[in-house]
Parts: C-alpha cells; sequence; structure tokens
C-alpha cells in the first residue's frame, strides 16, 4: 500500500464524469493491489474517503447484465476499450472507455445501466 499526496496526473478515471470534490495536493491518494487487481483511493484533507477505482480486466464477463445492455443498445457500433468500476458513497459504476474507429467516447454507467454521464473523447 502507498500513500501520498493527490496527483491529479496519476487518476485512471475521468474525474469529469464523477460528481466528486475537486481535490488538490493536500489530499491523499494510497495505491494497493487486492486480488490481482490495482485499486486507488482517495481521501480528503480530513481523511474523508472520496472514492475507489480499480481495472477490470475481465469486463466481457464481469459487468452487470444491465450495463451490457446498455453499451449495446446506446453505444451501437462501439466497442469497450477499458472498464474502471468505480465506487463511493453508496454508489457503484462504471467508467467505460468506447471506440468506434477513430471516435471514442466515455461514459459512467450505474449498475442498473443508467448513464450518469458521456463525453466525446
Amino acid at each position: 500500500m502507498v500513500w501520498g499526496p493527490y496527483d491529479e496526473t496519476i487518476v485512471p478515471i475521468d474525474w469529469d464524469l464523477t460528481d466528486w470534490t475537486v481535490l488538490t495536493p493536500k489530499d491523499y491518494a494510497v495505491t494497493y493491489t487486492l486480488n490481482g487487481n490495482k485499486y486507488y483511493s482517495w481521501y480528503d484533507v480530513n481523511g474523508n474517503w472520496v472514492g475507489t477505482t480499480y481495472g477490470m480486466t475481465d469486463y466481457n464477463n464481469g459487468l452487470p447484465a444491465p450495463v451490457n445492455q446498455t453499451i449495446t443498445s446506446t453505444y451501437q457500433g462501439y466497442t469497450i476499450d477499458k472498464v474502471n468500476q468505480v465506487t463511493w458513497k453508496d454508489h457503484t459504476a462504471y467508467n467505460v472507455k468506447l471506440k468506434n474507429g477513430d471516435n471514442k467516447m466515455k461514459a459512467l454507467i450505474d449498475a442498473n445501466g443508467t448513464v450518469i454521464k458521456q463525453k466525446d473523447k
């Protein structure tokens, strides 16, 4: 486990898609490996947990069915490039990077398949 100050250049998710507090170098980041996955967690200056993410290596089998259905129906023609599971407060969502040729998109989709936010990359 490695603790350090928050560094905006070392964030494996699109922070703009979350509704998380904007952090500064006075806040904290921790990285650790659990069950073979690299996790990132963030805490504010007072030690309050902000959120956690890890890169899903088996997203073909690991995504909830509603998330897969949303990707298939909403992002037709796109393929999954990368997925990070994101947890904060009482939420779990999936930060999904999608591509269709030269077109790239990022979406934050909750476990029920609802698109929270999306943006072209």
